[in-house]
């Protein structure tokens, strides 16, 4: 009989023992990958709708928003660091004092050469076996947001809004977003 010995998952465990060298770690499904640093263009985009979003909290006090990089601990084998999540006050329970654990009510990933693929298809799959509500995928090259919501334990595609066009978001109450704000 020939048994061979099975890859050990890696976990969050093995994820906080590792020395911090500054590069940006995600797993999924056990599986650690290191994601490049994001470019001018997507941090941009990111401190924009970080941006928008905090002022609108600020307003509305219905939750919290984060930028990676955070934690987002779904398991002790799936670990990510979205671009951008908001939690509400409902989930608040989920922050804690070095990470959020469990899913928040709305993930934002904004599109990178080095992470399309992964932000298509491997986090949607992700994001929907742990019933995420709400997820947005934002490319600032076609200055598109296609917007995801959950129905039927399934992340469905729902819209896709360009420039010139507004998103109301089903997970934060009254937030309606300009897209020429987002990508100005």
């Amino acid at each position: 009989m020939n048994t061979q010995t099975l890859p050990k998952p890696f976990t969050y465990d093995d994820y906080i023992a590792m020395p911090e060298d500054g590069k940006r770690y995600e797993i999924i499904e056990g599986d650690l990958s290191m994601t490049p640093a994001p470019g001018p263009r997507h941090q941009a985009v990111q401190l924009r709708l970080g941006s928008l979003l905090l002022a609108y909290l600020d307003k509305h006090a219905v939750g919290r928003v984060f930028l990676s990089p955070i934690d987002l601990v779904l398991s002790m084998v799936d670990v990510v660091q979205p671009d951008l999540l908001f939690v509400g006050q409902s989930r608040s329970n989920i922050i804690a004092e070095k990470n959020i654990v469990g899913i928040p009510n709305l993930i934002v990933e904004i599109l990178s050469p080095s992470s399309t693929t992964r932000d298509q298809e491997e986090k949607p799959n992700l994001y929907q076996r742990y019933g995420l509500p709400e997820y947005w995928i934002v490319d600032p090259d076609s200055q598109t947001i296609d917007v995801y919501l959950s129905a039927a334990n399934r992340l469905d595609k729902v819209e896709i809004l360009k420039a010139g066009e507004k998103l109301r978001s089903r997970q934060i109450p009254g937030l309606v977003l300009e897209l020429s704000e987002v990508f100005k």
